[in-house]
């Protein structure tokens, strides 16, 4: 379902013509947090463009890192504090020369808390930072909703809303809801330059 997802605004132009799927793109970078670096949707992603075409020679480039956002915002139970992709983020671009970045965030960035303004406006920035970076340098931009959080294997772990300290291994009861929800709305709700949104959340949310 999420490779699903995905692919569909990948394989039509956002502006309806018959532009090839990713344009000529010769090089894709993938970014994001563990969901990323787990590697399945890159790999389905890969496969599914070889197979279908198999002229197109696309070089994809997982460098998802477990635990990262686009925030800086780290829950004080986290073990270490979380990295932001803005600490890697020209180095990766310098490096690697990407036509398009792929990237997927937001699991993370709302630090498993119950919704907060100020949180989310840092998610905003984040995201419009990495846009932007990209734009600078020519490269198109599919940004991917974060997908949704299944609180049911973890409901032993959930925690209430006036519970002092959340985090990864304990979750307010509605983040899914109140926080996630929110998050997917406001990347697919705009179109931008050089900037496709990709609704993953409320596809694999329905399923």
């Amino acid at each position: 379902m999420l490779a699903l997802a995905l692919l569909l605004p990948l394989l039509f132009s956002p502006d309806g013509n018959d532009m090839p799927p990713l344009g000529q793109a010769k090089r894709v970078l993938v970014l994001g947090d563990s969901i990323t670096a787990a590697g399945h949707y890159t790999a389905y992603l890969e496969s599914f463009f070889r197979t279908r075409y198999p002229d197109r020679d696309i070089e994809w480039i997982n460098l998802g890192l477990p635990s990262e956002g686009v925030t800086g915002l780290s829950e004080p139970k986290h073990p270490w504090p979380r990295p932001n992709v803005h600490e890697r983020l020209d180095r990766a671009l310098t490096t690697i020369k990407p036509d398009v970045v792929l990237a997927c965030y937001g699991m993370n960035d709302g630090i498993y808390h119950p919704f907060s303004e100020e949180r989310f406006a840092k998610y905003q920035d984040g995201l419009l930072k990495l846009v932007s970076r990209c734009r600078d340098q020519g490269i198109r931009v599919y940004l991917v909703t974060p997908p949704p959080f299944d609180g049911q294997p973890v409901a032993k772990t959930l925690q209430p809303s006036d519970t002092k300290e959340f985090g990864w291994t304990g979750t307010y009861f509605r983040y899914e809801d109140e926080v996630l929800r929110p998050y997917a709305t406001w990347v697919r709700s705009f179109l931008g330059i050089n900037f496709t949104p990709i609704d993953i959340h409320e596809p694999i949310r329905l399923h």
